[in-house]
């Protein structure tokens, strides 16, 4: 029931992007493995594109928190980790919800003892090899673009 609710919801908020093209902004962090730097995590989400492998991250609001924190507080929000740190990479600007979307884009540093407990948001999650997640056309864009900056790709 939960499932249809949220899956519902998307759609009328997704209606209202593409009527209104309201200006938003979020973030979006890249998840490198402790151990092996070369590993990224990626997420399924249960809501919206179901089949774009993608990276943690959501909306917030500059007025009430900064990019920074909004990058923290998402990943605790869908999967129960809090980050040892996060650095900026990048910026990335969208219209492809209909939505004038400004994302600032992070890595995040974890803690080697880390545990992920993913919530209701996230159907599947895996750690890829960042040059294999390139290669994946079920990579979302955002997330290649990265990956990209992440590791000094950006062409």
């Amino acid at each position: 029931m939960i499932k249809i609710l949220k899956d519902t919801l998307y759609k009328i908020v997704s209606i209202y992007w593409k009527i209104f093209k309201p200006k938003t902004y979020g973030v979006k962090v890249l998840i490198v493995h402790p151990t092996d730097t070369n590993k990224i995590l990626l997420i399924l989400h249960s809501y919206g594109n179901k089949i774009l492998w993608n990276i943690p991250g959501g909306g917030y609001r500059p007025k009430k928190e900064t990019a920074q924190q909004a990058a923290i507080r998402e990943v605790q929000e869908e999967l129960n980790i809090n980050l040892q740190s996060v650095a900026k990479v990048g910026k990335y600007y969208t219209e492809i919800q209909g939505k004038r979307d400004t994302v600032i884009l992070f890595t995040g540093k974890l803690h080697p003892s880390f545990l992920i407990e993913q919530n209701d948001e996230i159907a599947k999650l895996k750690w890829i090899n960042h040059q294999e997640a390139l290669e994946q056309d079920n990579v979302a864009k955002i997330a290649k673009t990265t990956i990209r900056y992440q590791f000094d790709l950006v062409k």
